[in-house]
């Protein structure tokens, strides 16, 4: 709720007395990763496709949709990770579909996704106070165009976001469509702590209605329970929500899959929103899910402590 950045990580490390050893290494670890990098974000982008959706019509929720296994746009096959059969948008959503996001993504167009993009946030700097942050990529007017939408639905080609900018959104949805200030500097102190001079935050405003944003709550608390990220054993400590993403990218010189996962706990009343990705992995966001769940695990204890 106060838009706090509480911790913010980049690995690897690197060692300061060495640093000629880290020049030629291609692992970025000079950067810190979270605001300087930009990545697909993979199936974390459905949520910006579903939102712009549902703003359209409400009633993309009460459809039902089918799953063959793939779908072809402008005569290029885009493979689903399962032949899904008949789905509602909630079991979409919690297991990932390619299918039905494509399905949607045609039918409300790439504009409409990229324009909702830009309300949440990316394709520009959040402004935390740290001057390296970049704003990512979105596509332009003529990246719009054909086959594009077929991957703009599941969040690959030209789009680039920050951990940041992820972060950012899942806050958007915990605090029920409003849109808070993030940031990560409270101020100016003199050598003693003493704080001089406190920054001030924008205003909050709202970004989403409540009632879509009560929805979407509920589709990423499924994705927790029943979907991508039932693999997390938090039930007995409050739940929580989130969105896995499994991101093609060329990496070090290779084609290869960075896994995400990003969340907020608890389910009910949330205080935290936690963004983990993982680079170069085989196993996409399974990477992610388990570091998560120790981030989330650890707030508990102390907590519980205090």
């Amino acid at each position: 709720k106060s838009g706090d950045i509480l911790a913010l990580a980049s690995r690897p490390n690197f060692n300061q007395d060495k640093i000629d050893e880290y020049l030629d290494s291609g692992d970025m670890a000079f950067l810190n990763k979270a605001i300087r990098v930009g990545y697909p974000p993979g199936s974390l982008f459905k949520i910006v496709v579903l939102l712009a959706a549902l703003e359209e019509s409400p009633n993309f929720a009460n459809r039902k949709y089918f799953c063959n296994g793939y779908e072809v746009v402008n005569g290029q096959k885009i493979n689903c990770s399962s032949v899904h059969g008949e789905l509602s948008l909630q079991d979409a959503f919690a297991k990932s579909c390619n299918s039905t996001f494509i399905q949607i993504g045609k039918e409300i167009g790439s504009q409409n996704i990229i324009n909702m993009a830009k309300r949440l946030g990316f394709g520009a700097k959040i402004g935390i106070g740290l001057l390296e942050e970049i704003g990512g990529n979105l596509p332009n007017q003529n990246e719009l165009m054909g086959a594009a939408i077929g991957n703009i639905a599941i969040g690959q080609d030209k789009l680039e976001v920050t951990p940041l900018q992820i972060t950012n959104l899942l806050m958007i949805i915990a605090n029920n469509g409003i849109k808070k200030d993030l940031s990560i500097v409270k101020g100016i102190t003199n050598k003693n702590g003493t704080m001089l001079k406190e920054y001030s935050k924008d205003e909050d405003y709202r970004v989403i209605s409540s009632e879509i944003t009560q929805l979407i709550f509920k589709y990423l608390c499924e994705v927790v329970k029943t979907g991508t990220g039932n693999s997390m054993n938090l039930d007995n400590i409050g739940g929580a929500g989130g969105k896995t993403g499994s991101a093609q990218a060329r990496f070090k010189k290779k084609d290869t899959v960075h896994g995400w996962f990003s969340g907020f706990y608890p389910s009910i009343n949330p205080e935290y929103i936690i963004t983990v990705l993982v680079e170069d992995t085989d196993i996409g966001s399974a990477a992610a899910l388990p570091i998560y769940e120790k981030i989330i695990k650890q707030i508990y204890r102390i907590k519980i402590k205090n």
